[in-house]
């Protein structure tokens, strides 16, 4: 082997290794951008879930177990002793059975009673056993309880662990103590597993559940094959447990493998108390096991939610580095070969070079110091359009116009004074009156003895080059007037966020200066709610490329918002490929206010501020979709003014129109926010009510009725006396809206008859059925 080659073979081994180590480093660069972006996402999993339980625990807690009844109940339980506080447990319990027997084992298993000292007064799920102090064991009960607000969080009690969520009772200010709901560690490892394909276990701190549980509790869990000093729940060891039958499900034998891979490399980890990742590999299948720690309500370290997952992407990375390194290293040998290759031919190279001049398609000549030319390529045969012999021999000035040669001869002069390359765009015209923009370039030659012995010149036409260039010049400055007087402001954004550019209607649009918009990127130059979200135009179009049409609400620094009609579309290279995004803004914010409006006077009264007939016939239609599920009772009711042309005729319309307003007023102070009013037209108004059973009846409903308007017509502030004719029903479940407003018309009806017939002797003037 030659010294030669030697060299070859090092250098060649030394890039080889510099190439596979960059290529490496790649490859657990992207391992680690996507292990970290996997972490991120199951954090949001979790999260996301904790705070859908939350909400639904609030929802239930709301409408059952903290309704005015069960509350009532309570506050008369803890207050009480001996037998009435039993009796008053058992009341509560019996009427809440239902509502938590329909909850099932479903979300909340656990619902629970305490009193204000934090003593166990009623658990729903263990009716029998109740008065154990829980202060010392649930700092959840603890903390709602002494700072009289909602507490929410993982805890464990003294049975079990669970998601809790703790809410203060009160009754007229008073605080009577707590109702907590509770879902276990399944109902949350369920919920994930029916949306993402994946198992998920919990380990516990072991001194933490000795700390807490009962002995009968410590014996519904076991030592976690992962880590020492954790426990997990006895019901994860069951192999192929029916509720592992899901599109994630790993057999308990491989999870064991897995878990037997990691245990050494994660004490250290657990112990940092921070959400992290491991990887293993097995059987040439990559799985990805994620850690995120369990913060209980104390702030303490409870333990850590753990998934294990299939992660085809790791190895795709893997594969790719492979095939990255093996084509890399093919390209290098090729590389190396074509040099050696090359090298032999450089003498035969020197040669073509000579030739090279002729065949160059630009123009070159050949000067000596005084100007005459030696030598020239066919080029500029063809550029002065004259044949080789009239050329070779001759003077520039015979060929080329005046100016021509005083530009070249200038040329000239300066290269041969200089000895350097020099180069200058030159206008040349030809005898026969056309011309040609050109740039010319002229270098010196020397003799054998290193004296410049005359130019060698070239020339390229860039006539073409030139037109094209004042064109794109022009058509820049008519884009630049287009896009700066555009109806709608708008702004260019690179794909990293950044505005590159914006027109004068964005900076009017927004109040912005340019120096507060370019530059910066544009999440915080023109902020909204859609920004850095899957909702953001950049991130949907980069996801499928295509024009994208939005509203979106976007907020000034001075705090005032815009809605804006928002048209994005990909802004591409001149390869076509995507360098950002071009956003159209268009302020619609006085449309949006105008169609909120229209809205709002559409189903609305305008004199009364009453649902006018057609918000009536709307909402009470939903209002008794929601009744009929609910099993509630629906009244309605009917109502005309009686002395409405009266008013009118005697004391005009104005006081009509008060009258009208006063009975609207009368109806809002007789009956619930939450029951619909309408004025139906006229003097005709309707009521639709709906209450739980037994909360009502027709008879106590016309009663309060009646007694507001006594009192209204005692007060004397009115020039008239309000009467009004009622009909009031009781909805039966088979009945449409229609046929029951048609039963209280009727009865409104018969009120009427009755009171012009001076109905007075005992019998009833506002009928009910």
């Amino acid at each position: 082997m030659t010294r030669k080659n030697i060299v070859y073979l090092v250098v060649f081994v030394c890039v080889e290794t510099v190439l596979s180590g960059l290529l490496f480093w790649g490859k657990e660069r992207a391992e680690q951008r996507y292990v970290e972006n996997v972490l991120v996402h199951h954090q949001g999993q979790y999260a996301s879930n904790i705070a859908c339980f939350g909400r639904l625990a609030r929802f239930t807690a709301r409408e059952i177990f903290m309704n005015p009844e069960a509350v009532a109940l309570f506050a008369q339980g803890v207050e009480a002793s001996g037998v009435e506080r039993d009796r008053l447990r058992t009341a509560l319990y019996a009427l809440l059975l239902p509502s938590y027997r329909n909850l099932g084992q479903e979300y909340f298993r656990q619902v629970h009673y305490h009193g204000a000292d934090g003593v166990s007064f009623l658990r729903m799920h263990l009716p029998e056993e109740f008065g154990d102090e829980l202060f010392t064991v649930r700092p959840s009960v603890r903390l709602a309880n002494s700072e009289k607000h909602f507490v929410e969080g993982f805890e464990v009690g003294r049975d079990y662990h669970a998601f809790r969520h703790v809410f203060p009772l009160q009754k007229e200010g008073k605080h009577l103590g707590t109702v907590e709901i509770s879902e276990p560690f399944y109902v949350i490892s369920k919920a994930l597993r029916d949306i993402y394909p994946e198992e998920y276990f919990l380990l516990l701190k072991k001194d933490l559940l000795v700390e807490r549980l009962t002995q009968e509790g410590l014996k519904n869990y076991a030592g976690s094959t992962l880590v020492d000093g954790y426990l997990q729940e006895k019901a994860d060891f069951v192999a192929e447990a029916a509720e592992h039958r899901h599109a994630g499900h790993l057999a308990p034998g491989l999870i064991a493998r897995i878990n037997t891979e990691i245990r050494p490399k994660i004490s250290g980890k657990l112990a940092a108390g921070k959400p992290f990742t491991q990887t293993v590999l097995l059987d040439g299948q990559d799985y990805l096991v994620v850690f995120l720690p369990v913060v209980e309500i104390d702030g303490r370290i409870a333990g850590f939610l753990v998934s294990y997952g299939v992660e085809l992407p790791l190895a795709h990375i893997r594969h790719g580095y492979l095939l990255a390194l093996l084509l890399a290293s093919v390209l290098l040998v090729l590389l190396f070969g074509l040099h050696l290759r090359t090298t032999r031919k450089i003498a035969g190279q020197l040669n073509f070079q000579r030739q090279l001049m002729e065949t160059i398609p630009i123009p070159i000549t050949l000067k000596d110091r005084d100007g005459v030319l030696l030598n020239c390529n066919q080029a500029v045969v063809d550029l002065l359009r004259l044949p080789r012999e009239k050329i070779i021999g001759q003077r520039t000035d015979s060929l080329v116009s005046p100016e021509a040669v005083a530009q070249q001869q200038a040329l000239d002069r300066k290269v041969m004074v200089c000895g350097h390359r020099q180069q200058e765009e030159q206008h040349l015209v030809f005898p026969d009156g056309t011309s040609r923009d050109l740039l010319v370039v002229k270098a010196p030659f020397v003799d054998e003895q290193g004296k410049v012995a005359g130019v060698i010149g070239s020339a390229v036409d860039i006539t073409e080059q030139k037109r094209s260039a004042a064109e794109i010049a022009q058509s820049h400055a008519e884009l630049d007037q287009i896009f700066n007087t555009a109806a709608n402001g708008m702004r260019v954004v690179g794909l990293d966020n950044t505005v590159l550019r914006a027109n004068k209607t964005f900076f009017a649009l927004t109040g912005l200066t340019e120096q507060e918009v370019v530059g910066r990127k544009c999440y915080e130059a023109f902020a909204g709610a859609a920004c850095q979200t899957g909702q953001c135009p950049m991130s949907q179009i980069l996801a499928n490329p295509r024009r994208l049409e939005s509203e979106l609400v976007k907020v000034l620094p001075s705090g005032r918002s815009l809605v804006c009609a928002v048209t994005a579309t990909p802004y591409r290279d001149i390869n076509g490929e995507i360098i950002g995004i071009i956003e159209d803004f268009r302020d619609i914010s006085r449309y949006k206010e105008l169609e909120q409006h229209l809205r709002e006077i559409a189903i609305t009264d305008e004199l009364t501020g009453l649902f006018n007939r057609r918000g009536f016939l709307t909402l009470a239609e939903k209002q008794m979709g929601n009744a009929l599920r609910a099993d509630h009772d629906m009244f309605l009711i009917f109502a005309d003014l009686d002395n409405m042309k009266e008013i009118n005729d005697r004391l005009g319309h104005e006081t009509g129109d008060l009258a009208l307003a006063t009975t609207a007023s009368l109806l809002r102070s007789t009956f619930r926010e939450a029951d619909i009013i309408a004025r139906l037209g006229g003097d005709e108004f309707a009521v639709f009510i709906s209450c739980k059973p037994e909360t009502d009846s027709e008879q106590a409903i016309l009663s309060r009725l009646e007694s507001n308007i006594l009192q209204e017509n005692r007060s004397g502030d009115l020039p008239f006396s309000v009467a009004i004719s009622f009909g009031v029903v009781r909805l039966k479940k088979d009945e449409t809206l229609g046929q029951v407003m048609t039963r209280a018309d009727g009865l409104m009806y018969e009120s009427k008859l009755r009171k012009k017939k001076g109905a007075g002797n005992g019998g009833q003037a506002n009928p009910v059925a």
